[in-house]
């Protein structure tokens, strides 16, 4: 509708060296958190205060959890970091002074005064001096590590004390976040045999820039799972039964990621095309159509309902499947492949590993 009003850039974040592959934000803290091919991750406010380089490949999934911050790697594993230790394993300035003996002989009489200055940085929480030889820093803000997949994991969700992962090696794990321990496993080329089958598509671990694969998107609320798969397939779940209880089809394609509420389900493909559900009905509302792989769907909070896409190009895309309209805000030049929205803010991550914060 033209009388929507445009998005207003708030900040630009800068430090990746490779396109983003994942956001999320915490409004409680106010921070952002954002995964990249450069396998790092980084936490923002309005700059970046930690960079977390604790994955060895592409950075699948980042979700903040009371405390701490998730991440979930193509190099198999999930890690839980502690936020509140991070600060312990930063250069901190230190007011010590370097005596005018100690300065390099070739430093320049008019050199600046700031090159050499002297920082702390602390190892807490205390560790004997064998531990600290073994460990980088960082490595001691790692609380838990969810090991046990065989390929990438490509997608998780923490909720109420659990975590469910997907992972190229075509299984979703669900985890005690208190122990690290593994609750259940389901197959997912097995149950999908009777139909269709996920095994022996390409790409198990989707696309260079992170999107799709064997289980390109999940999300879980209480018992109920939601899987976007290599396949195309939207299935449904019931975790105390480990039971597939639902089957839907509307993609050519991996689905990359999708979202749903008590109504609708959104999944988003790299066929170019947004599907909205009737979850209780089990059908395809509308399919909406882009001109590139859509990479990120999310429903809006506001009314009437909303849909917002990121679709490979330089454009966030908002849809009212009410009205069938569609708002194309430009994002700033780059390819977006990723958005994130909470509240009245919205969070996108571009190919050229730019993070920015825009105000609806």
């Amino acid at each position: 509708p033209e009388d929507q009003p445009r998005l207003r850039l708030e900040r630009t974040l800068c430090g990746h060296y490779g396109a983003i592959t994942a956001l999320a934000h915490d409004p409680v803290l106010g921070l952002v958190a954002s995964g990249s091919v450069d396998t790092h991750v980084r936490v923002w406010d309005t700059k970046c205060l930690y960079t977390i380089a604790g994955h060895a490949d592409t950075v699948r999934a980042v979700q903040f959890y009371d405390r701490f911050l998730l991440t979930a790697s193509n190099d198999s594993r999930v890690r839980m970091w502690d936020l509140a230790l991070l600060d312990s394993v930063q250069p901190q300035a230190s007011d010590r002074q370097m005596l005018p003996q100690y300065f390099p002989a070739n430093r320049s009489e008019g050199e600046e005064e700031g090159r050499w200055e002297l920082t702390e940085q602390s190892t807490t929480p205390p560790v004997t001096p064998t531990i600290c030889r073994a460990l980088a820093p960082l490595e001691l803000c790692c609380e838990t590590a969810f090991v046990g997949h065989s390929d990438a994991v490509t997608c998780m969700q923490a909720e109420g004390g659990s975590l469910v992962t997907g992972s190229a090696d075509r299984t979703v794990r669900e985890w005690d976040m208190a122990t690290g321990a593994v609750r259940q496993t389901i197959d997912l080329a097995w149950s999908a045999r009777s139909s269709h089958t996920i095994d022996r598509l390409d790409m198990p671990r989707g696309t260079q820039l992170g999107d799709g694969g064997h289980i390109g998107a999940l999300q879980v609320c209480g018992p109920a799972l939601a899987t976007g798969t290599a396949d195309g397939a939207l299935r449904l779940w019931d975790l105390r039964t480990a039971q597939r209880h639902r089957q839907m089809f509307a993609h050519t394609a991996p689905i990359t990621s999708l979202q749903f509420d008590e109504q609708t389900v959104v999944t988003g493909s790299l066929d170019g095309l947004a599907a909205v559900w009737d979850l209780r009905m089990g059908t395809v509302r509308q399919k909406v159509r882009f001109e590139r792989p859509v990479t990120c769907v999310q429903l809006g909070t506001a009314q009437p309902a909303e849909c917002w896409v990121a679709a490979s190009d330089a454009c966030v895309y908002r849809y009212w499947p009410g009205s069938m309209q569609q708002v194309a805000y430009a994002a700033g030049g780059a390819d977006v492949t990723r958005l994130h929205m909470r509240g009245s803010s919205i969070i996108t991550g571009d190919v050229d590993g730019m993070v920015k914060v825009w105000r609806k």
